[in-house]
């Protein structure tokens, strides 16, 4: 802009038209010397004004180069302020977002308990101890699979007891069980192994702000227990291979023709599922009078043949987990 004033300023001084007065003095005399005199005086005032112009162009250069040191070091101080601010809190926000935890991706289930058929009742059983030292319970183990599986150190796991004391409440969901127990409300501990606190849900179920009781409660966990010949034939037919393929022969000391006659099935659900066997579930003779185990000649558990039997006979049963439930395995 600067530049632009000067150059109209240079302009207006160029049009100066002074020197135009050359009087027509002349008198009509007829004398000629007065005419030498008028010539002299016009070209004198001429010369005078061109001077002048050439003084003011100079002056104005000088101050235009001032002004744009000024303006470039203050651009400079106001970027370096900005910058410091950002960055502090970009790295706020991202810290916060994490949640640490886990997700159970898997879950298997399995059971100890008596049984008084006359009373439809669970009760406590003694194991030679001297004392009724193994409490009915129902248990169910949640897991990720990759670290229950890969990890040197597995953490990634939570223990699920459901005390199921008494007379239990059935689930409608098992038709044509020997009985059955709608887990929903059942008073429940968590083992202090693994990291229960740190579950944050169960495949798609999010734990949210539940309690671990608030939460379990929610996947609405039932179990039950049945006759072999009630199984899935499928199921079945999957651990007859897995008998001898992960053990349980040597386990038990029994091919799997000779074991089946002493066991029943157990089977589990939960929200949005229907009743999946899962567990094979051997029984032992009790003695009804003082609910202690029976033992056999070499010191084991007796166990109790279940052929032919439409309910649940007086025992003790310990389930065992033949199936593992989930979307983690591959």
């Amino acid at each position: 802009m600067l530049i632009a004033l000067v150059t109209l300023l240079a302009c207006d001084k160029g049009n100066d038209s002074s020197g135009s007065e050359s009087d027509a003095d002349t008198d009509t005399d007829s004398d000629t010397d007065s005419d030498s005199d008028s010539d002299t005086d016009s070209d004198t005032d001429t010369d005078t004004d061109t001077d002048t112009d050439t003084d003011t162009d100079t002056d104005t250069d000088t101050d235009t180069d001032t002004d744009t040191d000024t303006d470039t070091d203050t651009d400079i101080d106001t970027d370096t302020d900005t910058d410091t601010d950002a960055d502090t809190d970009t790295d706020t926000d991202t810290d916060t977002g994490i949640e640490p935890g886990w997700t159970a991706d898997m879950v298997q289930i399995d059971a100890s308990f008596g049984y008084d058929a006359a009373k439809g009742e669970l009760v406590p059983v003694g194991s030679g101890s001297g004392s009724l030292d193994i409490l009915p319970v129902v248990r169910a183990t949640m897991f990720n699979y990759d670290d229950w599986f890969f990890s040197l150190t597995p953490t990634e796991y939570c223990f699920v007891l459901w005390d199921v004391s008494g007379v239990p409440t059935a689930d409608p969901d098992f038709k044509d069980f020997w009985w059955s127990i709608d887990l929903v409300g059942v008073p429940v501990t968590f083992d202090k192994a693994g990291d229960c606190d740190g579950m944050l849900g169960m495949f798609a179920l999010t734990r949210g702000k539940d309690s671990l009781e608030d939460f379990v409660d929610r996947l609405q966990f039932g179990f039950g227990v049945h006759a072999v010949d009630d199984a899935s034939a499928t199921t079945i037919a999957d651990w007859e291979l897995f008998w001898s393929k992960y053990g349980f022969d040597k386990r038990f000391g029994l091919v799997w023709d000779d074991f089946l006659p002493y066991a029943a099935v157990g089977a589990f659900n939960m929200a949005g599922l229907t009743p999946i066997d899962a567990d094979l579930v051997p029984a032992y003779q009790v003695d009804p009078t003082t609910w202690e185990v029976a033992l056999d000649s070499a010191g084991g558990f007796a166990p109790l043949d279940l052929s032919g039997e439409t309910s649940a006979p007086t025992a003790y049963y310990e389930a065992f987990v033949m199936y593992a439930f989930g979307t983690g395995a591959p």
